[in-house]
């Protein structure tokens, strides 16, 4: 909302003409709290979508209401917000650089039973991106996340990607301990004893 002007009166002039938009948020946030549980989970799923992006990430509070709402899952939106709610939480800590727990917090919910496989896929490949973008873990566990992700759902249309992916991850990993066992070898032989070549000559 940009404004130029002097006077209180021309502000309130300028924020009145927001008066529509503002009265369909209020709206759409009353139908939250409002009707039965199906009724309400899907007036938060309708707001959530209205929002952009970054605002989303406010909405986790609201958003966590949705897996108490909808325990058996009769709207079909439980798994989709497990995702926006991993999502949330993550950036919470990958902020602070706590990557061990934004790891956790992606490989809890993709083992959640009340999430769909294509989304657990998601949420175990993100993890595996984590490490491989911060360095933090090891090759083996971003292996481990990538067989996790392919597992989840075989047959999805992401699988022969991340099948890719996962050569790579395991051809970079041999290279660096091919490189590694040589380069060990090499410091060994440098630091042998020269032979002495005047043992046993009797003088």
């Amino acid at each position: 909302f940009d404004f130029i002007g002097t006077s209180v009166d021309g502000y309130v002039s300028a924020l009145s003409l927001e008066d529509a938009a503002v009265s369909e948020v209020n709206a759409m946030v009353s139908a939250t709290e409002k009707g039965s549980a199906a009724e309400r989970v899907k007036a938060i799923d309708k707001f959530y979508e209205s929002q952009s992006e970054g605002h989303r990430l406010l909405l986790s509070d609201l958003c966590r209401k949705i897996l108490s709402l909808d325990k058996k899952n009769e709207t079909g939106l439980v798994s989709k917000y497990i995702v926006a709610l991993s999502h949330a939480d993550a950036y919470t800590y990958l902020v602070t650089g706590d990557v061990e727990k934004v790891l956790s917090i992606y490989e809890k919910n993709a083992a959640d039973k009340r999430i769909s496989p294509e989304d657990a896929q998601t949420l175990y490949y993100i993890a595996a991106n984590v490490l491989a973008n911060t360095r933090v873990g090891s090759a083996d566990k971003i292996i481990e996340l990538l067989e996790k992700s392919i597992a989840a759902s075989p047959e999805s249309e992401y699988a022969p990607t991340l099948m890719q992916i996962l050569d790579s991850v395991k051809q970079m990993k041999a290279s660096e301990e091919a490189a590694a066992a040589d380069y060990s070898a090499e410091d060994s032989a440098a630091e042998e004893p020269a032979e002495d070549t005047d043992a046993g000559s009797g003088e």
